[in-house]
Order: structure tokens, then sequence, then C-alpha cells
């Protein structure tokens, strides 16, 4: 599933289909079944790794304003929830 969504753009619509191949617990035999999902990409929310490591990620859930940025010896104030 992840792989078709990778290719969608924004506000497209597309079938996938997944092909399922089973084996019957009763009579031992092969079993195969599709399933078909009708999926809609409305929007997606960018995820960074900080290290590149997936050990410190960053979600932006509201961008800040302006384009200036504390540098090392400024001191800062912020919320932490958890």
């Amino acid at each position: 599933m992840n792989v078709a969504m990778e290719n969608m753009r924004k506000g497209e619509m597309s079938i996938i289909i997944i092909k399922n191949i089973g084996i019957d617990e009763t009579t031992q035999n092969k079993t195969q079944s599709l399933a078909y999902y009708v999926i809609k990409l409305i929007d997606w929310t960018t995820v960074v790794d900080l290290d590149q490591d997936f050990n410190y990620m960053k979600k932006v859930l509201q961008r800040g304003v302006g384009n200036e940025r504390y540098s090392e010896p400024d001191e800062i104030t912020c919320n932490f929830v958890l």
C-alpha cells in the first residue's frame, strides 16, 4: 500500500488491487483472492529525520512567522507537550 501511495499526488484517487495467496487449512490447497481498495490522497504532513537515524523526528504542526532562526548564544523560551 505504501508503494502505491508514494506515487500519488494530492487529490488523486486510485484503485489498489492486492493479490492474496494463502493455504486453506482444511484442504491444504492454495487459495487466491483479490482485495480492492479505493484510496484518495487528501493531504500529508512532512516529517523530518533530524539525524538520519530515525531517533529524532520533527513534524511541523504550525508554521512560524518570518525567516529568522535562533543561533547558539541566544536564549529560547518554548513549551513541551508529551
